[in-house]
């Protein structure tokens, strides 16, 4: 017989009792983890507020030299508004270790004053001083400000620089131009950075436009990608580039004054148009004062009136398109050769040329116009060749023309009619003015057709 210790009778009955932990540890332990979060905690809202501070610090100061810019720009307008020379020259850089460098912005500076002085006699100036926005960086500032002028709203680019006594006028810094931005479109691609981004969006949807009425005459798939590069390098003027011949550059607007109505304005419209035309129709070989010169011409016109929706005195063209179809101005040009006579216009309208329902005002005026410069050049078969030489009376007419020289007017025909005269011939009767002379009397000269050809008759 033996005797069994406590803790075997426990093993035996599959029970072990552990001594657990203490409580006063347990709380000791939960304290201390409580106290490493709140000092954790609490230093990070520490730093948290350091760094509001410190953020809120630097708005302020950034809110201040904004602030001192703006009231340097409405000083430099108020002195213009007022016409205080001393008080506009007063902002204006100088550049003290170099006096040439001075002497050049401060006249350049003085010109522009005495410019806006002019302009406020001649026009409705409004100096609103309305700031549309402010950039800086550093040292650079860059400040976009209204005016109105005659009721259209402008925008003006100025570039300031901080130096210890405050901001001042400096010359343009062209790489302080803004971040630069793509617009990709089907058949071409706008390159521009941040002041010209509203140019870049209103050139965009014009461009859109524009290729509408050049895929419905020429072959787009054809023609290359264009590249439209609005920069402010300072360009003469539009052009393209020597090293893509596809690479159109336009000087940006604001390196003047820029509407803010219309950014892609009006007279930057048509001069982007008149180069782009040039390019489109350059492969087409004509030579010069020839029906086939005339036909690419008014061509070309006509496209520069659809672009730029002013009036280029397309009316043979125009009047082709709305009488017989844009496709009809496809065909033309596909039947346009050096050799080609205005006859051609039979071939796209299956018409004889006193039966087409066509406006030949600029094609007479064309013709007139030829006329006097075969004169001056003494070219006689060229002239000639531009009359009914098979009319006694109409020859005799012409060679004393030819003879009394250049009468140094300038035709432009108002009115061309297509009629049947008494005895039955067809005529067209052009009304003719002298753009040179309004107070001239208008004269009427008589074509007829001849082998297919309206020679003058008269």
């Amino acid at each position: 017989m033996s005797i069994k210790l406590d803790w075997e009778t426990d093993a035996q009955t599959g029970v072990v009792q552990h001594a657990g932990e203490d409580p006063e540890t347990q709380n000791r332990r939960r304290a201390a983890r409580l106290r490493f979060s709140l000092i954790v905690l609490g230093i990070v809202l520490i730093g948290a507020l350091i760094v509001t501070g410190l953020l809120v610090r630097l708005r302020q100061v950034d809110s201040i030299i904004e602030r001192q810019l703006q009231v340097t720009v409405d000083a430099e307008i108020a002195a213009i508004r007022i016409g205080d020379s001393n008080a506009y020259l007063s902002i204006q850089w100088q550049a003290l270790d170099n006096p040439t460098l001075t002497a050049d912005w401060i006249t350049r500076q003085m010109a522009k004053f005495d410019t806006y002085q002019a302009l406020k006699l001649s026009n409705d100036v409004n100096l609103t001083g309305r700031i549309l926005s402010t950039t800086i960086d550093g040292q650079n500032g860059r400040v976009q400000v209204e005016e109105i002028i005659d009721g259209i709203p402008y925008g003006r680019v100025e570039f300031y620089w901080r130096f210890q006594e405050g901001w001042r006028h400096v010359p343009p810094a062209y790489s302080f131009w803004g971040e630069s931005a793509t617009i990709t479109e089907n058949h071409f691609t706008i390159m521009a950075r941040e002041v010209d981004a509203a140019v870049a969006a209103a050139v965009a949807t014009e461009f859109n436009r524009w290729y509408e009425s050049i895929c419905a005459t020429l072959t787009c798939d054809n023609l290359p990608h264009l590249t439209i590069d609005i920069t402010p390098d300072s360009l003469p003027t539009i052009h393209w580039s020597e090293l893509d011949t596809w690479r159109l550059q336009i000087p940006s607007p604001y390196l003047q004054r820029a509407r803010l109505d219309q950014p892609f304005d009006p007279s930057l419209r048509l001069s982007t148009a008149a180069v782009l035309v040039e390019r489109l129709t350059a492969t087409m070989d004509t030579a010069a004062r020839t029906d086939a010169d005339f036909l690419k011409t008014s061509f070309g016109d006509y496209l520069i009136e659809q672009f730029a929706q002013v009036d280029t005195a397309a009316h043979l063209i125009t009047s082709l398109a709305e009488n017989y179809g844009i496709d009809s101005v496809r065909r033309l040009l596909n039947v346009i050769s050096p050799t080609a006579t205005i006859a051609a216009l039979s071939l796209v309208t299956n018409e004889p040329l006193d039966e087409m329902r066509l406006d030949w005002r600029d094609f007479l005026t064309f013709r007139l116009e030829s006329e006097l410069t075969y004169i001056r050049e003494s070219a006689e078969s060229s002239y000639y060749a531009l009359y009914n030489m098979n009319d006694p009376l109409t020859a005799t007419a012409a060679a004393n023309r030819l003879a009394a020289g250049d009468n140094g007017t300038r035709p432009n025909v108002v009115s061309a009619l297509v009629e049947r005269d008494e005895t039955g011939t067809i005529r067209l009767r052009a009304i003719v003015v002298d753009a040179n002379d309004e107070t001239a009397p208008a004269r009427e000269t008589i074509f007829v057709l001849v082998e297919g050809i309206w020679k003058r008759a008269n």
